[in-house]
């Protein structure tokens, strides 16, 4: 909507639209803080593909810069005290994923592969790192702990999976994977058992899957064969509500 990737917020039941950004560039994956008064994102260039980590107020006000590198910087994600930020990051060559200061400064990487590591989400306790790699020759879960030791594999399956999301209670990691007829479903994973069961499938694209704070709902990106919309699902029946319709 408005020609370009903005951020936008709203209220919880789709009213009340607000844009936040309004720049050239394209503006993705805005991450709440945990306290609620802050917003990070990443905003790529049009022309030169590099991306840069943000923070803003929830308003749109005092937005700061925390990345200034020539990589692509991308997918920031709060730790649950606010102190640091976990990114992905291609500025030594290869995406890996990294940890920063919530006001910038103090990157330490964290993994160190070829592979392609994406989208970085944090267990509620601090002390892990679950994202997705192509390290294996297909996208996969992943999970390591913060100081980039101890890495394990979650999910082996023959599709793509990628953009985890952890739970606020640490239990479960919902995220999406790509089958062969190329729709995209939406999985939730056992922490503990490593099981992986369908939350939803069927011929349409479940996309960036985010938790409630309490846990009791998922928001996402939904494609039924048209644009994109926001939707909320209650886990408990799975059952959806779409939010927008805004046609972009």
């Amino acid at each position: 909507r408005g020609g370009d990737w903005d951020i936008y917020v709203m209220d919880v039941d789709g009213s009340n639209v607000r844009r936040l950004t309004d720049e050239p560039g394209r503006d993705f994956q805005p991450a709440w803080s945990p306290d609620g008064t802050k917003l990070a994102f990443h905003s790529g260039s049009t022309f030169t593909g590099s991306s840069d980590i943000y923070i803003m107020d929830v308003d749109g006000d005092n937005l700061q810069k925390l990345t200034g590198d020539a990589g692509r910087n991308r997918s920031p994600v709060w730790s649950p005290d606010g102190i640091r930020i976990a990114f992905a990051s291609d500025r030594d060559g290869d995406s890996n994923i990294y940890v920063m200061d919530a006001g910038g400064g103090g990157v330490e990487r964290v993994t160190d592969d070829s592979g392609r590591d994406f989208r970085p989400t944090w267990s509620p306790d601090g002390e892990h790192l679950a994202f997705h790699s192509y390290r294996d020759g297909n996208y996969a879960i992943y999970v390591i702990d913060t100081d980039g030791r101890n890495i394990k594999q979650l999910t082996d399956s023959t599709g793509w999976s990628f953009q985890p999301a952890w739970s606020p209670d640490g239990a479960w990691i919902v995220y999406t994977t790509e089958t062969d007829n190329r729709t995209i479903d939406l999985m939730i994973l056992n922490v503990i058992t490593g099981v992986s069961t369908p939350l939803k499938t069927g011929e349409h694209l479940y996309l960036d899957p985010a938790w409630s704070p309490d846990g009791r709902k998922l928001a996402m990106s939904l494609s039924k064969g048209g644009n994109p919309e926001i939707y909320v699902m209650d886990i408990a029946s799975r059952s959806l509500t779409q939010l927008t319709n805004s046609g972009s």
